[in-house]
């Protein structure tokens, strides 16, 4: 999908050479054609929580959790965070990763 700017669209159209009857159908089109709402996209990245259980006298056990720089939400399900696009609340995660 793409979003357009309709009246200018429409102001292209009436502009143009094509003949009354294209210019007429074309905008009773666009006059019909629905609307969306249009968000902007919100950016994040993964942010690197790493943690250290002992497990033993002399062992440990290290692991990185991941959580979403915008709403600080668990990544989980993933190996690699770089498995994950886009966080649950829609952020895209395409800025610097720390990982």
């Amino acid at each position: 999908m793409r979003l357009i700017d309709a009246d200018a669209l429409s102001e292209s159209i009436k502009g143009g050479d094509g003949t009354p009857m294209q210019k007429f159908f074309a905008d009773v089109c666009l006059a019909g054609a629905s609307t969306v709402d249009a968000e902007p996209v919100v950016h994040g990245r993964w942010i690197p929580e790493r943690h250290k259980d002992r497990v033993s006298q002399t062992e440990y056990h290290s692991y990185i959790w991941y959580h979403c720089s915008e709403c600080g939400r668990r990544l989980i399900g993933y190996r690699d965070p770089r498995e994950a696009p886009y966080c649950h609340c829609g952020a895209k995660m395409d800025l610097m990763e720390d990982v």
